[in-house]
C-alpha cells in the first residue's frame, strides 16, 4: 500500500497544481514569464504544455496507469519547478508568484513571495517521483490502490489545512505595520508641535 499511497499523493498534488493553470492559462503564462528563465518565445508554449502534463501525469499516478512513465514526467516537471525556484532565490527574486497551486496565493494586500520552502517541497516531490520510477513495484490490487489513494487524500487534505491555518495565524508585525506605526508616531508629534 505504501507505493500506492506515494503514487496517489504525487498524482493528487500534480492534479491540484495543474487544474488552476488549465483554467487560467493567461495567469499561468504571466507566472512563467515572471520567473525570467525561459526566452519569451518559449514562455507561452511552456505555459500551455505544463498544466496538461501535470494533470495527465497526476491522473495516471492516482489511477495507477503507466506509473513509471507518469512518474518520469513528474520527475521532469518537479526538476523544472525546483530549478526555477532555486535560480530565482539565488538571484534574490523572492517577490514573485510561484503559481504552485493557483495564483496570488498571498493574502490580500500582500505580494506573493517564494522561499526556500517552495524549492524544498518541489525537490521532495521530485525525489518521490524518482523513487516511483526506479522502484517500479508490481501492480497493486484494486483495493490496495484505493486504500493508498484514500491515505494520500487524507494526508494531502491535512497538509492543505495546515497551510491554510498558518496563513491566517498572526506572525507578528510586518514591515508595513512597522512603517505605519512609525508614521503614526511622527504624525502625532507633528500635530503636538503645531498645536503649541
Amino acid at each position: 500500500m505504501a507505493w500506492s499511497a506515494v503514487s496517489a499523493f504525487v498524482g493528487l498534488v500534480l492534479v491540484l497544481a495543474g487544474t488552476p493553470k488549465l483554467l487560467a492559462p493567461r495567469a499561468f503564462s504571466r507566472v512563467v514569464r515572471g520567473f525570467r528563465i525561459l526566452p519569451e518565445p518559449l514562455a507561452r508554449p511552456t505555459a500551455r504544455v505544463v498544466p496538461v502534463a501535470e494533470v495527465l501525469a497526476g491522473g495516471a499516478l492516482v489511477v495507477g496507469v503507466a506509473t513509471p512513465a507518469a512518474a518520469a514526467v513528474a520527475v521532469v516537471l518537479f526538476a523544472a519547478f525546483t530549478t526555477g525556484l532555486v535560480v530565482n532565490l539565488a538571484r534574490g527574486r523572492r517577490d514573485i508568484d510561484c503559481g504552485c497551486f493557483g495564483f496570488t496565493g498571498a493574502p490580500a494586500g500582500e505580494v506573493a513571495r517564494i522561499g526556500p520552502w517552495h524549492a524544498l517541497r518541489a525537490a521532495a516531490l521530485g525525489a518521490a517521483s524518482a523513487v516511483l520510477v526506479l522502484a517500479d513495484p508490481a501492480a497493486p490490487a484494486v483495493t490496495e490502490r484505493l486504500q493508498g489513494a484514500c491515505l494520500a487524500a487524507v494526508v494531502l487534505l491535512l497538509a492543505l489545512v495546515v497551510a491554510r491555518v498558518t496563513r491566517v495565524v498572526d506572525r507578528g508585525p510586518t514591515r508595513a505595520d512597522t512603517h505605519l506605526a512609525g508614521a503614526s508616531v511622527r504624525y502625532r508629534a507633528a500635530l503636538a508641535h503645531t498645536s503649541r
